[in-house]
């Protein structure tokens, strides 16, 4: 095994190790990227996930949306599964007046629209697709146009929440100005014994934290990203349905 993928490899480890376990194969590259802190390419990402199943560490299910799971936690599981039952729950909490539009001072005047972007977009592996994305824009008062901010929430899981769900979060900020990490974290979850390690990473890379689990609960506010101008209207083309982009586009005065 080459220095490089060694330290790919020993990376995924302690990912698996701080999660619940799972990874999406196609998102670890983004990932490692973030947690080795050097570009990490999809084929290094997959050989060092073929040297650890050939190690007998991990096991990965086949198929484009294959799993990646540490060996001997019986059959790898999507989270997906369990993150399903979440998504509506948290688009009625996106779509409430009350809800994530009040924290960001939506007002009647403003443009704002969500949708679930778990499944839009290219899937090359290149990027990750938040679980939804938040676009809210507004005139300016005294300055001439309109501030547009493009949120991008990645949803988890109680056994989901870790450190490498702060590192996907900042992956998805290649495309949007906000990361968002909204972890499903009862009161009395076994897992609560990560919030305070989540919550520095949360601070320390400016990605908010919400916290599910009954009631929503900002605990970390994001700090604004500068994503390429190309990156963001393409996120925006794939997010958005044709009458919104008309919409938005008509309210941006272009």
């Amino acid at each position: 095994m080459s220095g490089g993928s060694g330290g790919a490899a020993r990376a995924i480890l302690e990912l698996l190790r701080e999660g619940d376990g799972t990874f999406l194969a196609r998102k670890l590259n983004l990932i490692l990227t973030h947690r080795l802190s050097r570009p990490v390419t999809p084929h290094e990402a997959s050989a060092a996930v073929d040297a650890l199943v050939a190690d007998g560490k991990v096991e990965r299910t086949p198929g484009a949306g294959s799993f990646v799971a540490l060996s001997g936690g019986g059959h790898v599981v999507p989270k997906a599964a369990n993150e399903k039952r979440l998504m509506p729950v948290l688009a009625k909490w996106l779509a409430d007046e009350d809800g994530f539009a009040r924290n960001l001072s939506v007002s009647h005047d403003d443009f704002y629209a969500w949708h679930d972007t778990s499944t839009s977009g290219v899937a090359t592996g290149q990027w990750t697709r938040p679980d939804f994305t938040v676009v809210h824009a507004t005139r300016l008062e005294v300055l001439d146009g309109c501030q547009l901010d493009v949120h991008s929430i990645e949803l988890k899981t109680a056994s989901g929440g870790s450190v490498s769900g702060v590192h996907e979060a900042l992956a998805q900020t290649r495309a949007s100005h906000y990361g968002h990490l909204a972890w499903d974290l009862p009161e009395g979850s076994s897992h609560e014994s990560r919030l305070d390690e989540v919550y520095r990473q949360c601070l320390e890379h400016g990605i908010g934290l919400i916290r599910m689990g009954g009631e929503f609960e900002v605990l970390a506010d994001p700090r604004r990203k500068m994503p390429e101008p190309r990156r963001v209207d393409q996120h925006l083309r794939d997010a958005l349905e044709m009458t919104e982009r008309v919409r938005l586009h008509d309210f941006l005065g272009r």
